[in-house]
């Protein structure tokens, strides 16, 4: 059985694989406004729910994109 070569799908040998390569630390990323979560969960909730109709789930996506806008 041959031996894993990391994470990555096509890593060569000696290839190194990067994580988070846009060399942002958490401290330097903006955190997602609580309002905003709350819209998403929403809108996944909207999403998911079988007898929603395709009005609630547009209702939903422009109240999300909106937030995200602000």
């Amino acid at each position: 059985m041959p031996k894993s070569r990391g994470k990555g799908k096509n890593c060569t040998q000696g290839e190194r694989v990067e994580e988070n390569s846009d060399n942002l630390t958490e401290s330097e990323t903006t955190p997602m406004p609580q309002d905003t979560i709350d819209l998403l969960s929403n809108f996944l909730g909207v999403v998911k729910g079988s007898d929603s109709s395709d009005e609630d789930k547009k209702s939903a996506l422009e109240a999300l994109v909106q937030s995200v806008e602000a």
